[in-house]
Order: structure tokens, then C-alpha cells, then sequence
């Protein structure tokens, strides 16, 4: 496994963007602190040296046609290696993992592009490994593998785990893209449940039917069906 690691860094996803061109496919970048972490929508993603915080670089056999898959297939390596300790866990579309309604991870994935030809793609993870508290304005909605499990979890360890099948699943991706979109189904949280989300700049509610074939969401609304391609989703009470 090919891996650079940093004390502090603004961003792993910022430092693959910048040397992709001279980086392996499936390097791997690590640090202890980001300065500018964030996640999807530009959010921030607080994270410390209880987390993992990591991004890894896939260049070759990059297909257009299915790069907006990636975001799932992201998830499903994740969750194969997290559900082994967290029997609970479910993929909250399109690439955060929960428990219960509390985040445990979040997934960013970025692309690089010259004349729409897509050079290199960029997967960040954000995972809470042995926080035992969280900063006040996060602590009602994130939780951490040591909260679960009371265990103490190595960086290093699910580093290489996650390194193992995610090499393993991206083969297989590149074969069969349905099981992806199934996987993701299987452990889809929120299914049959009330949400909003927000289209044209207007909040609407709705029920989560599944992802479909295009990883969309599905969601029944007013008798009909809506496929949402991106965008933050909230479970209604």
C-alpha cells in the first residue's frame, strides 16, 4: 500500500488534487489534523487525532459513465469494513454512514478534469474512531466506534483494511456496477421513512423508496416518484 502521512495538513483531498500527476494510483494520504477539512457542499468536517482522516487516488481505469457511482462504492467499502464492529450501521445516501441517526463517517469524492476528459478522482474519508466526546455544536449528531463499542480502534489497522477492499471492490466495480447500487439498498438507512430535502431552492418532504440504478434516490412524493441526484436529505420526526 502505497501511503503519505502528515502531522497537519489543510486537506488530504487538496494534497492528492495538487499531485496527482505524480502520485501511484491508490496512493493513500493520512494526516493526524486537517486545517481545512470538509465535507460534501463545502460543509467543514471537524476531525482530530481520534479520527481517521484519509483520502486515497484513483486514476486508472476511470470510466465516465459510471463516476457517479463512486460515491456509493465508496460507502459499501467503508461499511464492509466498519459493519464487522458495528452490526448497526447503515449508508445514508449518498456516502455518509450512521448509527442510528448519529454520522460515524463521511465521505467526500472529488474529481479532476481537463476538457471534460476526468483524469484522476479523489476519495476522502472522515471517520470517528475513538472520540469519547464531540465539540458542543456536533455532539447530538455524530458519535464515534469507541461510544459504540467501548474499544480503542488503530488508524493504521483500518487503514489497511479499508485499503484491502476497496482494491477488492473497485475491480469489481468496474465489472458490475449493480452491485453497488444493491449493496447500497441492502443497508440504505431512512428506507420507507418521512425526509426533506431541498429542489429549486425549496424544501420539500418526501419518503425514501431506494437508489436506483443511477444512484439516485428515490423518493415518493405526492403520489409520484422523484429521483434526487445530489443534495443534503433530513429524517423528519
Amino acid at each position: 500500500m502505497k501511503h503519505i502521512h502528515f502531522e497537519t495538513i489543510d486537506s488530504t483531498n487538496n494534497y492528492i488534487k495538487s499531485n496527482y500527476t505524480s502520485l501511484d494510483h491508490f496512493t493513500w494520504v493520512t494526516s493526524d489534523i486537517q486545517l481545512m477539512g470538509k465535507g460534501r457542499s463545502s460543509k467543514s468536517w471537524y476531525g482530530d487525532s481520534n479520527s481517521l482522516l484519509c483520502s486515497v487516488l484513483l486514476k486508472e481505469d476511470i470510466s465516465s459513465d459510471c463516476i457517479h457511482l463512486i460515491p456509493l462504492l465508496a460507502a459499501m467499502s467503508l461499511h464492509q469494513v466498519l459493519i464487522k464492529h458495528l452490526p448497526n450501521l447503515l449508508i445514508k445516501w449518498p456516502n455518509d454512514l450512521l448509527i442510528g441517526h448519529k454520522k460515524v463517517s463521511g465521505i467526500l469524492v472529488e474529481s479532476v478534469s481537463i476538457s471534460n476528459d476526468i483524469q484522476a478522482i479523489i476519495i476522502g474519508f472522515g471517520i470517528n474512531l475513538n472520540h469519547s466526546i464531540f465539540p458542543n455544536q456536533i455532539e447530538g449528531h455524530s458519535t464515534s466506534m469507541f461510544q459504540q463499542t467501548a474499544v480503542h480502534y488503530h488508524q493504521r489497522d483500518i487503514l489497511e483494511l479499508l485499503n484491502a477492499q476497496l482494491v477488492q471492490d473497485y475491480h469489481m466495480f468496474k465489472k458490475d456496477h449493480q452491485k453497488v447500487v444493491n449493496y447500497c439498498n441492502q443497508y440504505l438507512a431512512f428506507k420507507n421513512q418521512k425526509i426533506s430535502y431541498i429542489e429549486s431552492s425549496e424544501t420539500h418532504h418526501g419518503w425514501i423508496q431506494e437508489i436506483d440504478d443511477q444512484g439516485h434516490l428515490i423518493v415518493s412524493k405526492d403520489n409520484r416518484l422523484i429521483a434526487l441526484n445530489s443534495g443534503e436529505i433530513t429524517l423528519l420526526k
